[in-house]
């Protein structure tokens, strides 16, 4: 489903996969690159198609999340003193972004 552009019928199937110990992957925006953003409760790491922009954020690193969702639903992860703004690609950005930031929140 999300290989179809449709998070909205992904999400559920993410959740379960969350709940089983597994975790969600995206296809984000960030910066001037592409990528997937993979993600689990209290963590995330992305994968930036060139690969000179991939960063993990580790559980300890994660220190913030921004709740309030931009005009084009993106977010922000903040690790130590950096922010990094990611921006979903899908059609059903904003479920997605809500659902990354609730993720990793948790």
């Amino acid at each position: 489903m999300y290989d179809q552009n449709d998070a909205d019928k992904a999400i559920p199937d993410f959740q379960r996969a969350i709940n089983l110990g597994g975790e969600a992957t995206f296809r984000v925006h960030h910066d001037d690159s592409s990528g997937w953003l993979h993600v689990k409760p209290g963590t995330a790491s992305f994968t930036a198609e060139t690969g000179s922009h991939s960063q993990d954020f580790p559980t300890s690193a994660v220190s913030a999340k921004n709740k309030k969702l931009t005009a084009e639903h993106a977010f922000h992860i903040e690790a130590g003193s950096k922010s990094y703004t990611f921006s979903p690609t899908s059609k059903s950005a904003k479920r997605e972004s809500e659902f990354i930031v609730n993720t990793i929140g948790r």
